[in-house]
């Protein structure tokens, strides 16, 4: 489809901006140039709901995909669990888990449990996203390192961990729960990279002594999402 890159930049930037009905006029107007047969293909309907899930339309999309199974995306389901505050959902289906070996989608879960008040699992799954990590560039070891440590990480330790703001963010908000000492100071630093939404984003806890951050959204918890329109688009 011609223009969707934009398209979903200007949605994006006006999600932000909480102009929801802006957002949906301009899907609305780069929908009706599509032809009309091409509008009931897949991609068309994944673009839909990608656009659901931007604007924090979380139940809604939820019930879209338990009635299209022949189009369920399994990582946009885990997003939309862990972003209502259901990680143990997440954990017992047995198509999710699989998404969970992505050691961002594991850190993911551990503050998505952390925020649900299971500190036992929280601890579980940050450790297998440490075991993840450890897999990976020298960037995310040093990350996996910092989450196992018995201290706070100082302010040179997390200015040399080079990721995008997305997962810097993401890795900032299991240090703030995890060191609730310096939970107001990592918070803030994590809502500061906290400047889009794709393909992390934070939003704010109920629960007090929470990340501190502020969101877009009333829900709960984390949101990931691993370049789901890119891969539907692009691929």
């Amino acid at each position: 489809y011609e223009g969707v890159a934009a398209l979903m930049r200007l949605c994006e930037v006006l999600a932000v901006q909480r102009k929801s009905e802006e957002a949906r006029a301009a899907f609305a107007a780069w929908e009706a140039r599509i032809p009309a047969a091409a509008r009931s293909g897949n991609n068309l309907q994944a673009l839909r709901q990608w656009l659901q899930f931007t604007l924090g339309e979380l139940r809604a999309l939820e019930e879209a995909l338990a009635t299209a199974p022949d189009r369920v995306q399994p990582d946009l389901r885990l997003h939309v669990l862990l972003a209502l505050g259901r990680p143990a959902e997440v954990v017992r289906d047995s198509e999710l888990a699989g998404r969970l070996e992505e050691p961002s989608n594991a850190l993911a879960a551990s503050v998505a449990f952390a925020l649900s008040g299971d500190e036992d699992e929280a601890r579980i799954w940050r450790e297998r996203a440490c075991v993840g990590f450890d897999r990976k560039d020298a960037d995310r070891q040093r990350a996996a390192a910092l989450l196992r440590s018995p201290v706070p990480p100082t302010r040179e330790q997390i200015d040399e961990i080079v990721l995008d703001v997305g997962y810097k963010a993401l890795l900032l908000a299991a240090l703030a729960r995890q060191y609730p000492g310096r939970g107001a100071e990592l918070a803030a630093e994590a809502e500061r990279l906290n400047v889009s939404r794709f393909p992390i984003w934070l939003s704010p806890d109920r629960h007090i002594n929470s990340l501190y951050v502020e969101g877009w959204y009333p829900e709960h918890t984390i949101f990931t999402w691993q370049d789901y329109c890119y891969q539907a688009y692009y691929r």
